[in-house]
């Protein structure tokens, strides 16, 4: 019992599930203290102690999906998303009238707004994962429905977006992958045969910032695509990128490639 109790200690003071972004600081501090009192590790019975302490910490994120929810709910009907329809650039045809645009788009955010009060109030209840990972597809949804359907105007297309990335931040960015800590095993944060972990924060953030603005770079090609903007600027391409972009072959697709791919036109020779 003694060794096994040193090696939780050194475990932990290694950075263990913490250093991992598994839990946050304070619900580990807490635990390791009920765990030192008894002088073992209870498992099980620690793990979902983490998690209960875990969810009251990040409780506000529950609630913030619930106001997210309602946000969509009321912007059809606060907002006209009838009015300014905006054509697609290059003149290209849309495999959806105007009119369907409008109403699949009204109830795309309904839907959407409701689903997402649902299973966030689902989750103001611990130990509800399955909830979690509904909300965060909400969210990648919002990001697709106004690609799928040519959102008629910006304002659509900048709500869904905006929207769909919090929550998906709200769900599995900002409190880690739901229920992680019931799951995760306890052990060195450097994997056997390694000499650092590949897992760490300093091995994560350029991949990270290289996604996001991939995403960026995404979702204003698709401005241009969509017809929100007259213009794509490009710093390396010039104007070759809007040629790209009103190519026969981006026209002969049902949605917005460049939206939707996300890529930096490679500049023809011919």
């Amino acid at each position: 019992m003694g060794n096994n109790h040193k090696d939780y200690n050194e475990e932990h003071e290694n950075g263990g599930m913490a250093s991992r972004g598994v839990t946050r600081p304070m619900a580990e501090k807490e635990v390791t203290g009920h765990s030192h009192d008894h002088g073992d590790d209870k498992g099980g019975m620690d793990r979902m102690k983490m998690l209960y302490m875990h969810h009251k910490q990040t409780l506000w994120i529950y609630w913030m999906l619930i106001i997210l929810g309602a946000w969509l709910v009321i912007s059809p009907f606060t907002f006209d998303y009838g009015k300014d329809i905006v054509q697609p650039s290059g003149g290209r045809s849309l495999w959806i009238s105007d009119s369907m645009r409008v109403l699949v788009m009204k109830w795309s955010d309904i839907i959407s707004g409701l689903l997402l009060m649902f299973f966030g109030w689902r989750s103001l209840t611990p130990n509800r994962p399955v909830s979690l990972w509904i909300a965060c597809f909400i969210g990648i949804w919002l990001n697709l429905a106004p690609v799928i359907f040519w959102a008629p105007n910006a304002y659509i297309y900048n709500n869904d977006t905006i929207v769909g990335v919090m929550v998906i931040a709200l769900t599995i960015l900002i409190p880690g992958m739901p229920n992680m800590i019931t799951y995760m095993k306890m052990g060195s944060v450097i994997p056997p045969g390694w000499s650092y972990n590949p897992s760490s924060w300093p091995q994560r953030w350029i991949m990270i910032v290289l996604a996001f603005f991939g995403w960026i770079v995404s979702r204003y090609l698709g401005t241009f695509q969509l017809g929100y903007t007259d213009y794509a600027w490009d710093p390396f391409f010039g104007e070759s990128t809007m040629k790209v972009l009103n190519s026969n072959m981006s026209h002969s697709l049902p949605i917005s490639d460049g939206a939707f791919v996300g890529h930096w036109p490679i500049r023809s020779n011919s």
